[in-house]
């Protein structure tokens, strides 16, 4: 993974082992252009209007991922109902009637992908907005998603969560 991401990011990734002497790992990443820097700034900005406290599904393997998620949605005064893989979920789903507004799910986990997971998941709740959070940094090798599904990409920051799910849920999410 984390080769993958050196490469993808133009960079490069060490890994120097000497038995007995243990493991060196570096990471070279190129520094981003200032230009970059303004442009990340400006998308960063929050919504101009505030979320309403919304019903999420949040979707994710990788326990200490989801947890600070659901963290950061809690702390902007959602509730949150946490699934530990997409087979778990789907069953919540069944027996929970689609009372959510918003489903979030990590792209990559195994057995139920999250795309996988948002198809069913369609079945299940046709009307309910997705979001699909990855650290994947080609947006456009997911084409496989659901219609209108937004794709927000790890790392971010609570102000970039906000705006997604913004744009996810439409105007219906905006407190009033």
């Amino acid at each position: 993974m984390v080769y993958g991401f050196a490469k993808q990011s133009n960079g490069a990734f060490r890994l120097d082992s000497e038995l007995g002497a243990g493991t060196k790992a570096e990471l070279w990443l190129p520094r981003a252009p200032r230009s970059a820097l303004a442009k990340a700034e400006q998308a960063s900005e929050p919504p101009s209007a505030p979320l309403r406290p919304l019903k999420v599904l949040l979707v994710d393997d990788h326990a200490e991922v989801r947890n600070t998620t659901a963290a950061l949605l809690e702390d902007s005064g959602h509730q949150v109902r946490q699934a530990e893989n997409g087979a778990a979920a789907v069953e919540f789903l069944k027996s929970r009637e689609c009372d959510f507004d918003l489903l979030i799910t990590d792209y990559a986990m195994p057995h139920l992908s999250g795309t996988d997971f948002l198809r069913e998941a369609r079945l299940l709740c046709p009307d309910v907005p997705a979001l699909l959070i990855t650290g994947y940094a080609e947006v456009e090798t997911i084409r496989d998603r659901p219609p209108s599904v937004e794709v927000l990409l790890k790392p971010f920051t609570p102000a970039k969560l906000e705006a997604a799910m913004a744009r996810s849920c439409g105007a219906g999410a905006l407190a009033s």
